[in-house]
């Protein structure tokens, strides 16, 4: 789970309007989507245009899209189109990807060895939209430190991690995922995440949750629990303070300028 890991000003602009999903500098995308992207996840299904790969020319296809970063460290799009048939990861036994694929188990936890390097972890994932493994490595799973206001314990986080699911004390069930457009799917419509940092805490809501199951929730009332409206307000009050506290910032930096201008006009020496 992660805020922002890239800026809107380094998204690759070009080649985004070269596939119709940007005009004259302008997303064309949803929010949900934009913040998909900035934070290294995946898109939901879009419709792509004038896609080209090498002699190939597609003009038109569904599929999701990514950034990562090539070897100058510049951001280029990644598409995941729907593929007629999956490839079974190398590191999954037939017998695993089939119960991914048939929706048997929703992810697979594994620990890896490669050579001589330590076992790394990993968790295995089927898309069924896409018709797509994805294997992600836990190490770069970020778990939150509070879901609607309630302190994870490192128990919890360490399930969190692997993919397992988490519960509440007011009955709120939630895990991870790498599937969909939001890194979470619960027995909820709508979590509010809880990151501490250095400078305070940052807040991240996920709204129209996919059930835990893979379905989309439906948006009653009792799928927003207690714990969740409490978050909320606490959410929109950091968020008046960050404002506020923005606000000042600015007013002291004019109040800066305007004594940097009278001193020399007075004749003194900035």
């Amino acid at each position: 789970m992660k805020t922002e890991i890239f800026k809107e000003r380094e998204l690759p602009m070009a080649e985004l309007e070269k596939i119709g999903l940007a005009q004259k500098g302008k997303l064309l995308i949803t929010d949900e989507n934009k913040a998909a992207l900035l934070a290294g996840r995946r898109t939901n299904l879009i419709r792509l245009q004038n896609l080209q790969d090498q002699n190939v020319h597609i003009g038109e296809m569904e599929a999701k899209i990514s950034l990562h970063k090539n070897s100058e460290g510049k951001l280029e799009l990644r598409a995941h189109p729907v593929y007629h048939q999956p490839v079974f990861p190398v590191d999954l036994t037939d017998l695993e990807a089939e119960m991914l694929e048939q929706g048997k188990t929703t992810a697979i936890y594994k620990k890896i060895k490669n050579g001589e390097e330590p076992a790394k972890e990993y968790l295995f994932e089927f898309d069924p939209e896409t018709r797509e493994y994805l294997k992600t490595d836990t190490g770069k799973i970020q778990s939150p430190d509070k879901v609607n206001g309630e302190i994870l314990t490192p128990q919890q986080r360490k399930v969190f991690g692997k993919g397992e699911e988490v519960e509440l004390s007011d009955g709120t069930k939630f895990r991870y995922t790498g599937v969909d457009v939001n890194p979470v799917r619960a027995n909820k419509a709508a979590l509010i995440a809880s990151i501490l940092l250095d400078g305070g805490i940052s807040y991240m809501a996920y709204q129209g949750i996919r059930s835990l199951m893979g379905t989309r929730q439906e948006q009653r009332d009792e799928l927003y629990s207690e714990g969740y409206q409490k978050a909320l307000a606490d959410m929109k009050v950091a968020e008046q303070q960050s404002k506020k506290h923005n606000a000042d910032l600015t007013n002291f930096k004019h109040k800066e300028d305007d004594q940097s201008r009278e001193y020399t006009r007075s004749g003194h020496s900035r």
